[in-house]
C-alpha cells in the first residue's frame, strides 16, 4: 500500500472512532438528562427555601420516613450547605441508569469550596426521585 492510502485510512479510522466516542458520550448524557434535571430542581428548590417543591421530588420511602414538617430539618442536617449555596455542578453519576442512580454534585457559593453532596435516586414508575441525601460518599456512589 502506498503512503497516501495509509494516511487516508488512518484519518478515516480516527474520524470514525471520534464519531463513535462522541455518540457514546452524547447517548450517556441524553440517558442521564432526567436525573440531572431532578438534581438541579431539587437543589435549586432547597437553595431558594422552597422545601415544599423539593419534597415533591422525593421517593415514597423518603416521604414515608420523613413527613413534610420534618423535611427541612432532614435536608439541613444531611446536606447543611445546600441552602447557602448559590449554584451546583453535577460532577458525575453512578448507577444502572434504569432503577437507581447516585448523582454527585458540587455546591459553590460564598464560603463554600465545591462542597460535595450525593443524591441517591430511585426510579418510581417513569419518574426519578430523590431517595437519600448525604455529604459522605456511600458505596452506591463510589464509581472508582
Amino acid at each position: 500500500m502506498n503512503r497516501k492510502r495509509l494516511v487516508l485510512l488512518f484519518v478515516l479510522g480516527a474520524l470514525a472512532l471520534s464519531l463513535l466516542v462522541g455518540a457514546l458520550v452524547g447517548g450517556l448524557l441524553w440517558l442521564s438528562a432526567d436525573r440531572r434535571e431532578i438534581t438541579h430542581q431539587f437543589l435549586g428548590s432547597v437553595r431558594t427555601g422552597r422545601y415544599d417543591l423539593a419534597y415533591e421530588l422525593t421517593s415514597q420511602r423518603l416521604r414515608a420516613t420523613t413527613p413534610p414538617a420534618l423535611f427541612q430539618s432532614y435536608v439541613d442536617g444531611r446536606v447543611p450547605n445546600a441552602r447557602r449555596s448559590t449554584s451546583d455542578w453535577i460532577n458525575g453519576e453512578v448507577g444502572d441508569l434504569f432503577t437507581h442512580s447516585c448523582m454527585e454534585a458540587w455546591l459553590s457559593g460564598p464560603g463554600l469550596d465545591s462542597d460535595k453532596v450525593y443524591l441517591l435516586m430511585v426510579k418510581e414508575g417513569e419518574v426519578w426521585r430523590i431517595n437519600e441525601l448525604t455529604t459522605v460518599e456511600v458505596s452506591d456512589c463510589d464509581g472508582d
